[in-house]
């Protein structure tokens, strides 16, 4: 009998060697930051329940595409606390470095990506893991940026040549078609440098001031208000859209890579939606019931000031993330101050303060994958007043979700607290039932969604007309509504943040 103990004993423990011995290492969160330290590698994780009522094949496929989508989140974070830092070390503000980010990283190219599924039969518990090394990255990308960098220098060769042969129009487009080719390096430059922490630029500058130079030799740039600034952008692009039936999406235009919009941006977005529209090229606002838009393409840009005037580049992309074309334009400062018009967004300065604080700590690899957009999308968001917000969410687990609005002149709201997504609502796209309304006060605000698989503490909130006020200071908020970052794959947090600018006025 004792004998027969020790044996059933000494089976189950064999069982369960053989069943660990199986387990990937990977699997596990300590194994996994100790195999693939953040110093060589970036990683993304997801797993899931599995669904006995779908295919597993597409189950996994599903839970990859998480993996990867954190991977590249990832690079995201590292790019956009990169350019903050920079920033803060020039000027103890928000100041341009480069002259836009045009990465699309949702279509970022992961060469030396590898993936790695498995099944945990006993728990019915599906795993993906998605990695690549850094150094493969960064090589990839110089490399793509030594090739548009030849090609920039033989287009400006070839200007030039033109130029002093009198034929402008043939210059003009040589200089043109080096704006894509620019903005292409600008990406790669900017995924190098923040990835390695090592100034990448250099090259990159030079080669700008020598296109804009022969930009502003050959053609009209120097607007003398914003009417004609909008027509100077949409001949540019218009030269290289046309005849090609795309249907355009216009976003707002932000002041140097903060995202942040204001009155001028309104005033400039109308305008040139109108004159690209007069050049023949299709523009499309409308969005389905989801807040999705479906346009072939998406023109985004910037501004910022350089000596008395302020220097205007949008940038096509398409849905892959090429880049179709751009253009540039020259406004006098002095058109501001004749219209009483201000080139910074409301509230810059305070704004620029608390994006700052968001991004120590920022969670990157919590296991829990959040999409959120709204009915104008998510990127360079601009909200007039009484304009209707709706928000949606997509996440991969079961979890509960924080919605805190961070308001231009510093209040913080409250808008939904423990909101749970169930097993029927993983992977699937989800309207917040609560819609809001654009109102006072207006300027740059920011939406931050949190979640986690366990509810969350409380804040100290008081409510006044309706509204839930947060009393915490903002980074009392964020280091408890983050919590702490997983210890195990059993916590799972993510986070997602929205800029959405408003403004009074709509032009």
């Amino acid at each position: 009998m004792k004998i027969s103990r020790i044996l059933t004993t000494l089976i189950l423990l064999i069982t369960v060697i053989q069943s660990e011995a199986q387990t990937p290492t990977w699997v596990d969160f300590d194994a996994r930051k100790q195999l693939y330290p953040q110093a060589i590698f970036l990683t993304g994780f997801s797993t899931s329940k599995k669904e006995s009522d779908k295919p597993i094949e597409d189950q996994f496929r599903a839970l990859t595409g998480y993996a990867k989508s954190e991977l590249v989140e990832s690079i995201t974070v590292n790019v956009s606390s990169q350019s903050m830092l920079q920033s803060d070390e020039h000027n103890k503000t928000l100041t341009q470095n480069y002259s836009q980010t045009t990465v699309t990283f949702a279509n970022a190219e992961l060469p030396g990506l590898k993936t790695e599924i498995w099944e945990d039969k006993k728990n019915k518990e599906l795993y993906a893991f998605a990695y690549v090394r850094t150094v493969d990255l960064c090589d990839y990308y110089q490399a793509k940026s030594k090739v548009k960098r030849e090609k920039v220098i033989e287009l400006l060769q070839e200007g030039e040549q033109y130029r002093k042969s009198s034929k402008n129009e043939a210059a003009l487009r040589c200089f043109r078609d080096c704006l894509p080719l620019l903005a292409e390096m600008e990406a790669n430059y900017s995924i190098v440098q923040a990835l390695t922490k090592q100034a990448q630029q250099a090259d990159l500058l030079q080669l700008s001031t020598q296109v804009r130079r022969g930009l502003e030799d050959v053609s009209h740039i120097t607007a003398i208000n914003s009417t004609e600034a909008a027509d100077i952008l949409a001949d540019a692009i218009a030269a290289k859209l046309k005849g090609q039936n795309i249907k355009l999406q216009v976003l707002p235009f932000t002041y140097q890579d903060s995202k942040m919009a204001g009155v001028f941006s309104s005033t400039l977005l109308a305008s040139i939606k109108q004159k690209i529209s007069d050049k023949g090229i299709s523009i499309i606002e409308t969005s389905n019931n989801e807040g999705k838009v479906f346009a072939d393409a998406l023109l985004t840009g910037v501004y910022w000031v350089e000596n008395n005037q302020l220097r205007i580049i949008g940038t096509v992309k398409g849905k892959d993330g090429a880049i179709l074309a751009g253009a540039e334009a020259l406004l006098a400062k002095e058109w501001f101050t004749t219209n009483n018009i201000t080139w910074l967004p409301e509230k810059f300065e305070e704004a620029g303060t608390r994006l700052k604080i968001f991004k120590e700590g920022e969670i990157i690899g919590g296991g829990l994958n959040l999409d959120l957009w709204t009915n104008k999308g998510n990127e360079s968001l601009l909200y007039h007043e009484n304009d209707t917000l709706k928000l949606y969410v997509r996440c991969n687990h079961e979890c509960y979700l924080r919605f805190i609005y961070y308001m231009a002149d510093g209040s913080k709201v409250l808008l939904m607290n423990d909101y749970y997504i169930n097993s029927e609502q993983i992977n699937k796209v989800v309207q917040i039932p609560e819609t809001f309304v654009c109102a006072a006060p207006f300027g740059c605000e920011s939406l931050v969604l949190n979640g986690q698989t366990s509810a969350f503490p409380n804040l100290e909130t008081k409510t006044i007309d309706g509204y839930t006020f947060i009393t915490n200071e903002q980074k009392a908020i964020v280091t408890q509504t983050r919590g702490f970052k997983p210890a195990n794959n059993q916590m799972l947090n993510g986070e997602k943040r929205l800029i959405i600018n408003t403004v009074k006025f709509k032009f």
